[in-house]
């Protein structure tokens, strides 16, 4: 695993103090997007972005990648 890497938080004004005491402590975040990666990956193909396992495999992150 990669030991930094960058990120941008979208919340809203009531939960910012949460997710800037996760930065300031250091608590590690953890993606969520493999629990709906299948309905990411379904509203790709309706999109028309992906049209088969190639193009997925070319437009997903390598770290999703890795662990299949």
């Amino acid at each position: 695993y990669e030991d930094s890497g960058e990120g941008i938080i979208i919340t809203t004004h009531n939960k910012l103090a949460h997710y800037l005491g996760m930065l300031t402590h250091q608590v590690p975040i953890e993606s969520k997007f493999l629990t709906g990666l299948v309905d990411h990956l379904n509203a790709e193909v309706v999109l028309g972005t992906v049209t088969n396992i190639k193009e997925v495999s070319k437009s997903a992150p390598p770290t999703i990648l890795v662990s299949y």
